[in-house]
């Protein structure tokens, strides 16, 4: 019989350390599952960053690709009619504060 007590008595010594564990995992398991919800969560919106630069990146690139496209003679004419645009502007005004009628 003091075998088997023995024997009794460390199984309830072993089942109470298990107990114990578990109660210390219990938490540190829950601990771990929110760390990857939160990981999940992070990495989702990292790759929606990702995405949004990617459409940025190749909008921008395809604006650049549009204006080097354009050559110095259209660029030297845009800014030539530019110019002689305020000029006319100028003169007209001028004109008026003269008192003349355009």
């Amino acid at each position: 019989d003091a075998d088997a007590d023995a024997s009794g008595s460390a199984a309830a010594d072993s089942s109470l350390a298990l107990d114990d564990d578990a109660g210390i995992a219990s938490p540190l398991v829950v601990l771990i599952a929110s760390l990857h919800e939160r990981i999940d969560a992070a990495q989702a919106e990292l790759a929606y960053h990702r995405e949004r630069l990617d459409r940025n990146m190749a909008t921008q690139s395809s604006t650049l690709q549009r204006v080097a496209s354009f050559t110095w003679l259209e660029v030297a004419a845009f800014w030539g009619a530019l110019y002689l645009q305020v000029v006319v502007v100028k003169k007209m005004l001028a004109k008026r504060r003269m008192g003349l009628h355009v």
